[in-house]
């Protein structure tokens, strides 16, 4: 589920700013003044379909949820041919944990969406967030079929292929991504994932001429230079795979804009939620094989655990 801070982005239809309220409301959200927006927007009487969609989204930036849904339902019930008020509620829904509620709201979507690949698309980005990978896959390919040329699609169904375990699809995807769009440098990277390489079938050649090739040092290097990494870890070759890895982390590292309070306060929030009556009152795990599931407050080293048992052997 995506939980990604909310930032201001005006909805898709696009209002056109007008003097008055909405003009307010719209500079509020770019200042992120969203307690402020909020108590404009409850002011409003019959507010247009766009802004209710953004009074939602300020209603989430809020943590009022069951606000948000209400809001979001508001503009579902008050759309009629359309699909961004209903593809806003099934978000609401995901993010509120409502699983079988939005499941229910995208099929019926997607009986709308067929001949609208943009919709299938977003359709499939909500099927991931709800963990129905094989009905994603299905959306993307339906999208991409009706747009056979969108470089855009392709990657997406590639990522599709990736969950569903389908990896030699995904290689051909990413191999016609990255000839359409040479750029695409994460395409590079998740097709460098894919699979084990060999001395014998490799990208290393590629790679360190992309690499090479960059116009100017910055972000782009850092997925090129950890999918070098990867392959030359797998080709025995630790030198320069250390090598490599070191330089995408020193050029992350200048990217990054980390504050350390906001890691406080969510390991804050964590420990109150999970405290230890809660954490008593846990099943034990049983004795049988099955999934295994790495948690751990953030900073803890949880992705170098999951990375470990990932790789191993059985």
């Amino acid at each position: 589920m995506s939980t990604a801070r909310l930032r201001y982005n005006a909805p898709d239809m696009n209002p056109t700013p007008t003097p008055g309220p909405q003009a307010a409301i719209h500079a509020l959200l770019r200042d992120e003044r969203f307690e402020e927006a909020d108590r404009l927007l409850c002011g409003l009487q019959n507010p247009p379909l766009a802004l209710l969609l953004i009074h939602s989204q300020v209603a989430q930036k809020l943590g009022d949820f069951p606000r948000m849904l209400q809001l979001a339902a508001r503009a579902a019930e008050r759309e009629r041919d359309g699909f961004q008020a209903a593809l806003r509620l099934v978000e609401c829904q995901v993010y509120a944990g409502e699983s079988a509620q939005a499941l229910e709201g995208l099929r019926a979507l997607r009986r709308k969406a067929t001949k609208s690949p943009d919709m299938l698309h977003r359709i499939a980005k909500m099927y991931i967030h709800c963990a129905r990978h094989d009905l994603a896959r299905a959306c993307h390919q339906d999208a991409l079929r009706a747009q056979p040329d969108n470089a855009d699609f392709m990657y997406d169904l590639a990522t599709s292929c990736v969950a569903a375990g389908d990896f030699e699809r995904a290689a051909t995807l990413f191999d016609e991504v990255i000839r359409r769009q040479p750029d695409n440098w994460i395409a590079w990277q998740n097709r460098s994932n894919l699979r084990k390489q060999t001395p014998e079938s490799n990208h290393v050649g590629e790679l360190k001429a992309a690499l090479h090739n960059l116009p100017q040092p910055g972000p782009d290097e850092v997925p090129l230079c950890y999918a070098l990494a990867k392959e030359y870890e797998d080709l025995g070759d630790h030198r320069r795979s250390i090598k490599y890895l070191q330089m995408g982390a020193a050029r992350r590292r200048e990217m990054l804009s980390y504050r350390v309070s906001e890691d406080v306060a969510t390991m804050r929030r964590i420990r109150q939620a999970f405290n230890a009556k809660l954490m008593g009152s846990a099943p034990e795990a049983p004795e049988q094989p099955g999934p295994i599931f790495v948690l751990g407050l953030p900073r803890s080293g949880t992705t170098l655990v999951d990375r470990i048992l990932a790789s191993h052997s059985q």
